[in-house]
């Protein structure tokens, strides 16, 4: 199983707002149900490319109901504006087809075909949290320093204890120190060497947590997943609607450049697109 990283969500991103751009324009152009049939011939090839599944026939009835909705929105205003402007697709129509898209890539990620025991925790994950948790450490336990390993910073306790320096302490203690870290290993629920610092522990206890707890129930990791990416591409909607309308405004710009598409003003003094 491949992993997912921070490109491929870069690149579904683009894709998102890419797709939602020309969908826009292809609003901005046409009326009636040709925008929707040209949505309703994309989401069959999304099902022809990933494979029919009743779940993902659900999952495109959804995404045209929120792509029609959005087109009544879009419509609506643009018929009401004299002057021709995409700023509006912001809150009119871009949003409802981010969630449409939304929809499709959380039914999409459902059947992602994820290995819950080959899931592992890499340790740049906690490169971020690590300095505030060793702050925070550290202002509890002044024998802890930062970048210490576990047998450093049992030996440096001890030392402080009995008032010697931690050199001596691995020198002769070392039995009391093996007790003392298969004790916290223990209440940890891990294993460890002594060489381990607090990021490798991290790592270590949150591999621990997921064979523990998710492995057991790796059924229901499908809908986490489905519903975790649901709520990141909706989360990330403010940027998404944005961007979309961009790829909107660039795309309009090409064909205005090449005379495929250009402006032109009717009776009422209200603009509007033309092929």
């Amino acid at each position: 199983m491949g992993s997912v990283g921070t490109w491929d969500f870069v690149l579904a991103a683009f894709l998102i707002a890419f797709s939602v751009g020309f969908f826009i324009l292809i609003l901005f152009l046409f009326s009636d149900w040709l925008p929707v049939s040209v949505f309703f011939v994309f989401l069959l090839v999304f099902m022809i490319t990933l494979g029919f599944k009743i779940e993902y026939l659900a999952a495109s009835v959804l995404a045209l109901l929120f792509f029609i909705y959005a087109q009544m929105r879009l419509e609506h205003n643009t018929k009401n504006s004299i002057k021709l402007r995409f700023y509006p697709a912001i809150l009119y129509g871009a949003s409802s087809l981010v969630t449409a898209f939304a929809i499709l890539f959380a039914f999409a990620s459902y059947f992602y075909p994820f290995n819950v025991s080959e899931f592992k925790v890499s340790p740049k994950v906690f490169s971020t949290f690590l300095p505030i948790a060793e702050k925070v450490i550290e202002s509890q336990m002044p024998t802890y320093q930062s970048g210490m390993t576990i047998n450093d910073f049992l030996a440096a306790g001890a030392a402080k204890e009995l008032g010697v320096s931690a050199k001596v302490i691995k020198r002769n203690y070392k039995t009391q120190l093996a007790k003392q870290r298969a004790e916290f290993a223990k209440n940890m629920g891990v294993k460890l060497s002594g060489g381990e610092t607090l990021k490798d522990i991290m790592v270590l206890v949150s591999n621990s947590y997921i064979n523990k707890y998710l492995v057991p129930n790796q059924d229901i990791v499908p809908i986490i997943l489905s519903i975790l990416v649901f709520l990141t591409i909706k989360s990330f909607g403010f940027i998404l609607n944005r961007a979309s309308v961009f790829f909107a405004w660039i795309l309009f710009k090409i064909l205005s450049f090449f005379k495929i598409v250009k402006k032109e003003s009717i009776p009422a003094f209200r603009e509007t697109l033309k092929i």
